[in-house]
């Protein structure tokens, strides 16, 4: 019963370490006892003497900008918190090697295995049964965003939006819950959408990972298991602190941009080929470019910008939803195939 189970949760003051429970409120812990029931609880022990964390800082500021350090620790405290009220989907992006594994592994350590979920975009879009993986859960981590089209957003707007979630479990009754996993998908590159609307966008929060590390050159092996538990404990604290912070002010995240700035930002990212005609063509229509030329330049753009190549059909009838036509011209013995009224930008 969802009303039995809402009032036996404790207040969102109250936060489940592993060795005691803190009050934020009063910065003082409590002992477990039958009166607390939580049904997560921190993998990580509450230790004020623990010292900091400062191998993890020396990563975060490895891995993300200077001034994206403080969402990391924003991120991991906004997962101790109970409930959803900054309805943002996290996207974390970037090529191959760039640390967002490191991130979510240092992440899942805090908050331990067993209250975070893996459900991939196109799982809870589709899949009717896995909006019940993440009832109690922590955080939901897609490690990897599928190179596909967000088609139907409305369970990951439900999912962050403070919404009764009605979701179906195999064999048993359908399940009815707030959700207070924080959505975060980690990728390569930014899913396209079909949902242009204001309410998406209000919803997607864009962080870049703009380093690489190559194991030989300057990455290091292992690097999560190697931390000691000291330094997670520590940054159990700095999470703690941001927790604090966001609270303060109606948890609105430190590096917050409007959802104008979101859309334009989100669009240049989804769809590299409308970022691509921008920067390097422009209409005329007195003019065409060949389409094997087209795609030959594209992929260098991709490749450029270490983004996933994309196959010259598929290139072909995003080309035509644009609404840029195709013709073939004969010069020669050879049929060539051209995109109409467009011309490479001098």
């Amino acid at each position: 019963d969802i009303d039995k189970l809402e009032e036996l949760e404790p207040p969102l003051n109250l936060i489940p370490f592993a060795n005691c429970i803190y009050d934020i409120d009063t910065g003082k812990t409590i002992e477990y006892s039958p009166d607390y029931f939580f049904t997560t609880k921190l993998k990580v022990k509450y230790n004020p003497d623990c010292g900091g964390c400062p191998t993890i800082d020396k990563i975060f500021n490895e891995i993300v900008r200077e001034e994206d350090v403080i969402t990391l620790y924003e991120i991991a405290g906004y997962s101790m918190h109970r409930a959803y009220p900054y309805p943002k989907i996290f996207f974390l992006y970037g090529s191959g090697g760039n640390g967002k594994s490191v991130y979510s592994n240092i992440l899942t350590r805090l908050i331990g295995k067993r209250n975070v979920a893996t459900e991939s975009s196109s799982s809870l879009q589709s899949n009717r049964f896995a909006g019940a993986c993440l009832l109690d859960k922590s955080m939901n981590i897609a490690t990897e965003m599928e190179y596909s089209v967000l088609r139907n957003t409305e369970m990951l707007k439900k999912l962050t939006g403070e919404d009764l979630i009605r979701s179906e479990r195999k064999f048993k009754e359908t399940l009815h819950f707030y959700n207070y996993s924080k959505v975060i998908f980690m990728g390569r590159s930014i899913p396209e959408t079909l949902d242009d609307s204001y309410g998406w966008y209000r919803r997607v929060f864009l962080l870049e990972f703009p380093n690489r590390f190559v194991v030989g050159k300057n990455a290091v092996p292992n690097l999560v298991k190697s931390l000691p538990q000291s330094e997670i404990e520590g940054f159990a604290l700095w999470a703690l602190l941001k927790l604090k912070e966001l609270r303060k002010r109606g948890f609105i995240f430190t590096n917050h941009i409007t959802t104008e700035e979101v859309k334009g930002k989100y669009l240049a990212l989804s769809n590299p080929l409308a970022k691509f005609l921008d920067e390097h063509t422009e209409k005329d229509y007195q003019t065409e470019i060949f389409c094997d030329e087209f795609y030959e330049r594209f992929s260098e753009f991709l490749q450029e910008k270490e983004l996933r190549s994309m196959a010259s059909n598929a290139v072909g009838r995003k080309m035509t939803d644009l609404g840029y036509r195709r013709d073939s011209f004969k010069r020669g013995e050879r049929l060539y195939k051209a995109y109409l009224g467009l011309k490479w930008k001098e």
